[in-house]
């Protein structure tokens, strides 16, 4: 799913096969080329930029199961998605330390 090109993936979309691989991101030429997060079967993520299908500038991590506490907005997956979003771009509460 996502936008196409002469019969080739390019620009934003998403692929996922049947063995739980899934990437989600920019594409160019039918290859993954720009910023993405690719998603591997046993959980683990590779996120960051892309180069002729090469993770070349970012990184790799183990995803956590977390039971969820609450539901709707100000639940737990909310919390999850802020400290995600916060540790990615190195700040805290709007706090850049270095």
């Amino acid at each position: 799913m996502g936008e196409w090109k002469n019969d080739k993936r390019a620009g934003f979309g998403v692929s996922e096969r049947s063995s739980g691989l899934k990437y989600e991101g920019e594409w160019l030429d039918n290859l993954r080329h720009g910023y993405g997060c690719t998603t591997l079967p046993d959980g683990k993520k590779e996120e960051g930029k892309y180069r002729h299908n090469v993770l070349v500038k970012g990184m790799k991590k183990r995803v956590i199961p977390l039971k969820r506490w609450g539901a709707g907005a100000g639940g737990m997956g909310s919390a999850l998605v802020l400290c995600q979003a916060a540790g990615a771009s190195g700040s805290l509460l709007g706090h850049n330390e270095k």
